[in-house]
């Protein structure tokens, strides 16, 4: 499950981005300078974006417990929300990753970021459309 989750978010986060509006600095394949100031964010490769994801956001919510559907949903937001959000969210609905995207529907809404909205936004439903496939 973990190498389809993982597919699905580096086809979102693709290569190499230095927006200067984004907080977070420098990022590649979605792993940014703010999250690992230690890393050299503009050389990193695929495979190590992979490994990553897999220690510091798939184990970190426990998604190997997950059913497969939610697991995907929130590895997703794990990457674009943060890991200690998407762990509430998973507690917070029971289970049930339509609840746990109307949660994180309701985040994106809240933070009153037009110039990314958008985006996140069809990057959630494309997640609950490739659910559908689990």
């Amino acid at each position: 499950m973990f190498d389809d989750a993982v597919a699905f978010v580096l086809a979102w986060e693709g290569g190499y981005v230095d927006d200067p509006k984004d907080a977070g600095g420098w990022t590649h394949w979605g792993i940014s300078q703010g999250a690992y100031p230690g890393l050299d964010i503009p050389n990193l490769t695929r495979e190590e974006a992979v490994v990553l994801y897999r220690q510091d956001y798939w184990e970190r919510i426990g998604a190997d417990s997950l059913p497969p559907k939610l697991a995907l949903i929130a590895f997703n937001a794990a990457v674009n929300c943060g890991v200690v959000r998407a762990r509430r969210w998973i507690a917070a609905c029971n289970g049930d990753h339509r609840d746990f995207l109307l949660l994180q529907i309701a985040y994106y809404a809240a933070l009153k970021k037009p110039a990314y909205i958008h985006g996140w936004l069809n990057r959630t439903l494309d997640a609950w459309e490739r659910s559908k496939e689990l």
